[in-house]
C-alpha cells in the first residue's frame, strides 16, 4: 500500500511541477543545452527529465530509471520527434537569415508548441514505466544513482564532457 501512495505522489509532483521546473534550469543556460543538442543529439526535454529526476525525492525515496529505460525513452522520443519536430528545426534555422523577424518569432513560437507536444508525449512515457511496471521496486530507491549519467550514458558521455551540467 506503501508503495501505491508513494507512486501515487510521483505522479502528482510529475505532472505538477516537471516541466516548470525544467524550464527554470534551461533558462539558465539555454546556449549551453542547445550546443548539447547539436553536437551529441541528446534530446533536451529528456536531458532536463534526467537532471529533475535526481533532485526529485518523495517519502526519502527517489525515482532512478536505469540506462536501458533511458536508451529505451531515447528511441520512442526520438522516433515520435522525427517527422515534425526534428524537421521543423531544420527549416527555421535553415530559414533564419531568410526570414523576417516576426515570421522568424512565429517559427520559434511553433517549434515550442512541437516541444511541448513532446513533452506531453514524455510524460505518456513515464506514467507508462511508473505504473505497468512488473518491478517498480527496482525503480524506487533510498540512494540516488544518478539518471542524468544514466541518461548520458546512452550517448557514451560523462558529466564532465557537458560543461552546462557542472553549473
Amino acid at each position: 500500500m506503501q508503495q501505491a501512495h508513494t507512486l501515487k505522489q510521483f505522479k502528482h509532483k510529475v505532472v505538477q511541477s516537471l516541466w516548470h521546473e525544467c524550464d527554470a534550469l534551461y533558462a539558465r543556460d539555454p546556449k549551453g543545452y542547445i550546443a548539447l543538442q547539436d553536437s551529441y543529439q541528446l534530446n533536451i526535454n529528456l536531458l532536463l527529465l534526467a537532471q529533475w529526476l535526481d533532485n526529485l525525492c518523495i517519502d526519502h525515496q527517489y525515482l532512478n530509471l536505469n540506462s536501458v529505460i533511458w536508451s529505451e525513452l531515447n528511441n520512442k522520443v526520438q522516433a515520435h520527434d522525427q517527422d515534425t519536430l526534428i524537421p521543423f528545426r531544420q527549416h527555421r534555422r535553415a530559414s533564419k537569415k531568410t526570414l523576417s523577424s516576426g515570421d522568424y518569432q512565429h517559427m520559434l513560437k511553433k517549434e515550442l508548441q512541437l516541444e511541448r507536444q513532446t513533452q506531453q508525449f514524455i510524460l505518456t512515457l513515464l506514467e507508462h514505466i511508473l505504473f505497468q511496471s512488473q518491478n517498480i521496486d527496482a525503480l524506487l530507491s533510498h540512494s540516488i544513482e544518478s539518471n542524468l549519467d544514466n541518461y548520458l550514458s546512452v550517448f557514451k558521455l560523462h558529466r564532465r564532457d557537458c560543461p552546462v551540467l557542472n553549473r
